[in-house]
């Protein structure tokens, strides 16, 4: 320990002000106001979710008085925070539990508690204490009224400093975390070194290094064997699928629905890739679809990307532009033109009946048909079969193609890897050999589809975490 640096002790040293690490410190401030039991009685908050927080409530004891250090180590918090959901947070998901937990993959049984204790709705209501305002939109996705992610961060930060006994301290990078004889934590800043006596890990993963979450802390936390932390390596999941020399770069900004992409390795599968990530030889996902200069990204694409190796392999995609009842309908109508004799020429005949960006039709019959499908595309429809004019749609509307990768943990949304789960309690987040020091976030190896529910785990595990901490057996 460095004596020259000024020493911050503290009862609680929360590491790290992105989502996990706000939700947690602004919780406490709820808890400690009485505005938490004010979000818990809305009418819209399961009642199974009233009943198992009131239990604990009246088991045991708010330890209210805890001093506080906030520490974080870029000149703001919540950068990333700032950046999700296209700049506008998209918080959760409402969906039943069974959908919820398939969208946290082979995380689902480690993350019932915490999904238990905090759902899409006290979560909306715990925000409103917050004065975060929040709406559902059309697919039941829970965003600020606001649209605006900045604002989220702005209200979580609020709550959290209006707790008197929490201080924050800014560009305060840990450079090493480490205990004493007593049990307590020694965690060495830029600035000063905190000694606490409990922490909330929520440094984040390894995607998007600038914001500040660059990996850093989960080396030093695995290296230091008092925590008997193991981890997996880092790999990127919410991630743009690329292609060097992407055809359709020009097309950037196109945005689809309803477009399915089919994913094939040709490469032998391990078993933990079956295991950890759910990985398949072949695999489907249908969803919104955003091309860009050097590839696919948006829901579909980087839902996809979450099961693939980081390493380019042997691989093949199959683009289906539209919906397969959607294909077979525009076949029969293309029949029906067949034998009516229309003249019109085919290409023509596309534009008017298939509902595909007039840009994106150019392209595919430019840059991605054969030649012999191209001069189709110029004859009078009356020329053609009615097999001819099938095995046409087919090839329109499905593109294969080679030799695809995944965006690098640069340019990825969330990390997949990290503190291995094992290594964790799932009731508290509690680190198993250090029972004071709590893990949360995409620290830990957790990762889930688009939707609000890498959010929706960050907040929900730093729940657990504040909840054991707080939450004291009576006297």
């Amino acid at each position: 320990m460095d004596l020259n640096r000024k020493q911050i002790t503290s009862d609680l040293a929360i590491v790290g002000m992105g989502a996990g690490g706000l939700f947690a410190a602004a919780l406490i401030t709820l808890l400690r106001n009485g505005k938490f039991l004010e979000a818990l009685n809305r009418p819209y908050v399961e009642a199974e979710v009233k009943d198992l927080w009131q239990a604990d409530l009246t088991k045991f004891t708010l330890a209210a008085n805890l001093k506080i250090s906030l520490i974080e180590g870029q000149e703001q918090v919540g950068k990333k925070l700032n950046l999700t959901g296209g700049q506008r947070a998209n918080l959760a998901t409402n969906l039943t539990e069974e959908l919820l937990a398939a969208k946290y993959f082979a995380a689902k049984d480690f993350l019932r508690k915490a999904r238990q204790y905090l759902t899409p709705s006290l979560l909306r209501s715990l925000l409103y204490s917050m004065d975060i305002a929040t709406y559902y939109d059309e697919q039941g996705r829970l965003y600020p009224k606001s649209n605006q992610a900045k604002e989220v961060t702005s209200k979580l930060l609020h709550t959290a400093l209006a707790n008197p006994l929490s201080t924050i301290y800014y560009s305060e990078k840990i450079t090493d975390i480490s205990m004493d004889g007593q049990q307590q934590i020694i965690l060495p800043g830029s600035k000063h070194t905190f000694i606490t006596k409990a922490a909330i890990l929520a440094t984040g993963g390894a995607s998007y290094p600038k914001t500040g979450s660059d990996g850093a802390f989960l080396k030093m936390l695995t290296a230091n064997k008092q925590f008997n932390c193991s981890a997996y390596p880092a790999k990127p999941a919410l991630a743009a699928l690329q292609q060097n020399n992407f055809p359709l770069a020009d097309l950037q900004g196109i945005s689809l629905t309803d477009v399915t992409l089919t994913w094939e390795t040709f490469s032998r599968l391990t078993k933990e890739e079956e295991r950890r990530y759910q990985r398949l030889k072949r695999q489907s996902l249908q969803g919104d679809l955003l091309i860009n200069k050097k590839g696919f990204s948006g829901p579909c694409a980087m839902n996809l990307a979450r099961f693939l190796r980081e390493k380019a392999e042997d691989n093949a995609l199959t683009v289906t532009w539209l919906p397969a009842d959607l294909i077979k309908d525009v076949s029969e109508k293309l029949k029906q033109a067949i034998h009516e004799g229309d003249k019109r020429p085919l290409g023509l005949w596309l534009k008017q009946n298939l509902p595909l960006p007039e840009r994106l039709q150019n392209s595919i019959r430019e840059k991605l048909l054969t030649q012999k499908y191209r001069h189709q595309t110029t004859m009078p429809i009356k020329y053609l079969t009615a097999a001819e004019g099938t095995d046409f749609l087919e090839v329109f509307c499905h593109w294969h193609s080679v030799d695809w990768h995944v965006a690098d943990l640069l340019h990825a949304q969330v990390t997949s890897g990290g503190i291995k789960r094992t290594c964790i309690d799932p009731n508290t987040m509690a680190c198993k050999a250090a029972a004071n020091v709590h893990i949360v976030g995409e620290l830990l190896d957790i990762d889930a589809a688009c939707g609000g529910f890498n959010l929706l785990a960050a907040f929900a595990t730093s729940t657990l975490a504040v909840k054991s901490l707080l939450l004291l057996p009576a006297q």
